[in-house]
């Protein structure tokens, strides 16, 4: 389920951070902590480590917090709350297992870094609050480290962790931890949406839309929904009212003469606005929702040409496979995409738009999202939808022999759902991959 807000509403939280070494042990010292941002910083900047961190070996500095336990914490008054209003803490992502606990009472734990975390708190509030969220030791299967080799990142394949921070041939081992996402409280309305799923199917000619908007929400029977759609010149296209009569709703509609989305450098990444309002008998807003849609046609097809010889010099063999968007077969230029931080928690929208701009400006149209790293925060895929960048969209699994183990599939498959719920509205996903040479020979 995806959950429906504006990140403008979050209230953020003044966060302190502690380590130690048994997970119910009340450590003494607290630093303060930047969220979004990585357990190691904090601790770096409240004691003395060597500088820069990333120089020569500094980062072995940092090996010792991969066993022991961090704590968060940070404290808040109960909000004025008015009637049929909910308060919710929310966070896009907390890596990676952790419980919480608000008055000490634990109200909720987790494994996995993308699954968003969704709680309503209000029945657990006192008029002073303290919210605490205790991170649990990395995860392991007790390979040992040694320099100059890739084994340690073996330790991965049981957790939906980035191989990555294990160690790799171009990455040092750092396996990061923390709150590395956007994360706060929310009041919310009793009468909420909880999902929202706009989808469509084109006709033969690609000109026309059949559109499907499905609804789910919390005490939404019997109120009403205003849908509006605009076109990429932000004329209106669709302007419609209808009364919800239970807590699921979907609606149809027909839209002709549609401007279709192309990747970078065959057209216009031309993008569709759409807007609903949760309105009461009153016709007064109770809650909205954005987002943005673009219509294409994406089909992987094999190349015809496959096995035809040429005299003409060449590197490789003809590509077994083409992309064909919009019934036109492309030439995919493009790059491997790794996160562009190794303190994931410090990557901002305008380091994301940044290097997706020189992507854009290269006359690139398709990064493949590498598995061996994150799966990526939402304003990724955001910039990609308006730049006509195409995403290859790996799971974060790379090149370890995943086990079979009853409690890591299930893990996997919560982690695997939330990132399908939330990629699969962009338009610039255009092929989804299980991951990088996985079960292989040369999976370390």
């Amino acid at each position: 389920m995806h959950t429906i807000f504006a990140e403008s509403q979050l209230q953020q939280l003044d966060w302190q951070i502690a380590y130690h070494k048994e997970e119910a042990a009340s450590p003494q010292k607290w630093v303060n902590a930047q969220v979004p941002g990585a357990v190691q910083l904090d601790v770096m900047s409240g004691e003395e480590y060597a500088q820069p961190w990333w120089y020569g070996d500094n980062f072995r500095q940092f090996d010792w917090m991969e066993s022991w336990y961090f704590t968060y914490k940070t404290r808040f008054k109960k909000p004025v709350l008015k009637r049929g209003e909910r308060l919710f803490f929310f966070s896009k992502g907390i890596d990676y297992q952790f419980k919480m606990y608000l008055n000490s009472q634990k109200i909720w734990e987790q494994e996995g870094m993308f699954t968003y975390v969704d709680l309503d708190i209000t029945d657990y509030l006192e008029r002073e609050n303290e919210l605490k969220i205790v991170l649990m030791p990395i995860p392991t299967i007790g390979v040992p480290y040694e320099k100059g080799k890739e084994t340690y990142r073996q330790n991965a394949r049981e957790s939906v962790k980035p191989a990555v921070s294990y160690g790799w041939d171009w990455h040092p081992r750092l396996v990061t931890r923390g709150i590395w996402d956007e994360t706060g409280l929310i009041v919310r309305n009793q009468s909420r949406f909880c999902d929202v799923k706009l989808d469509y199917s084109l006709n033969e000619a690609l000109t026309d839309a059949d559109i499907s908007l499905g609804i789910e929400g919390n005490e939404i029977a019997g109120k009403k929904i205003r849908w509006i759609l605009t076109d990429p010149e932000g004329k209106i296209v669709v302007d419609k009212q209808f009364l919800v009569n239970d807590d699921k709703s979907i609606s149809y509609h027909s839209l002709p003469e549609i401007k279709l989305l192309w990747p970078n450098g065959y057209g216009l990444p031309s993008l569709y606005s759409s807007k609903l309002l949760l309105l009461d008998q009153n016709n007064r807003v109770l809650e909205q929702h954005a987002e943005r849609i673009g219509f294409r046609k994406v089909r992987l097809i094999m190349n015809e040409k496959l096995q035809e010889e040429s005299d003409f010099p060449k590197t490789r063999s003809v590509a077994p496979m083409s992309l064909e968007i919009n019934n036109r077969r492309i030439f995919a230029k493009g790059s491997n995409w790794v996160h562009p931080e190794l303190f994931v928690g410090l990557i901002t929208s305008e380091l994301y738009r940044k290097q997706l701009i020189l992507a854009q400006k290269a006359n690139f149209n398709l990064l493949r999202v590498w598995g061996g790293g994150i799966t990526n925060k939402e304003v990724f895929y955001d910039i990609c939808d308006e730049l006509g960048i195409m995403v290859w969209q790996e799971f974060p699994l790379a090149c370890n022999n995943y086990t079979d183990d009853e409690k890591y599939l299930k893990v996997l498959e919560q982690e695997a759902r939330s990132i399908i719920d939330r990629i699969k509205k962009h338009a610039c996903l255009a092929i989804w991959s299980g991951g990088m040479n996985c079960s292989t020979a040369g999976a370390g």
